[in-house]
């Protein structure tokens, strides 16, 4: 009876530390957080690649080489990821799906493709109208390329949960516009 119950036992604890091993695409996308937060990019890049050769369709190793790539102004690379996720559009929750877009937004504006990144943008209020953030990157892109009174409409939106930054991005249109004006008005 008692090799029985040590059997049990010994059993019982082997089959409980084997559940709790990490899994191994997990544990590479930690190790390439770490390392990008070290500023250790292209090693975190390496850890997320190792990542997708187990499970090449791993939405967080994606996201997470995309944001390195970013890192390194590696953009283009960081597109390649940023759609291979949108991609998959139907396992994704809205918050992480909206940070999808947001990056791809980014990297294009990055490229000097703001029109581009206008589009992605406005794809992506249309579905999430809630993230301000893509408004205010929205905002910005339009800021950069001189279309103020669209930057002034488009920051302008009912939910504003960091109204600071919303304040200063508008101050900055609304003094551009200013310096236009007065511009013209000395012509």
């Amino acid at each position: 009876m008692k090799i029985s119950y040590s059997l049990l036992l010994a059993f019982g604890l082997s089959t409980s530390l084997f559940a709790q091993k990490e899994n191994p695409v997990d544990a590479l996308i930690s190790e390439g957080v770490n390392l990008h937060d070290a500023g250790d990019y292209e090693g975190a890049i390496e850890k997320y690649s190792d990542a997708l050769e187990i499970d090449e369709d791993n939405s967080s190793a994606l996201y997470e080489r995309a944001f390195s790539y970013t890192a390194i102004g590696k953009c283009d690379q960081a597109i390649s990821d940023y759609l291979a996720i949108l991609e998959q559009q139907s396992l994704l929750d809205p918050d992480f799906s909206s940070q999808v877009y947001q990056g791809y937004a980014n990297c294009l504006d990055d490229l000097g493709k703001p029109n581009e990144a206008i589009s992605i943008y406005r794809e992506a209020i249309e579905n999430y109208p809630e993230n301000f953030l893509l408004h205010y990157n929205l905002g910005i892109t339009l800021l950069r390329i001189n279309q103020l009174e669209e930057a002034g409409n488009d920051v302008q939106f009912e939910h504003k949960p960091w109204p600071c930054q919303f304040k200063l991005l508008l101050s900055s249109i609304a003094r551009e516009q200013k310096r236009q004006h007065d511009t013209f008005a000395n012509l």
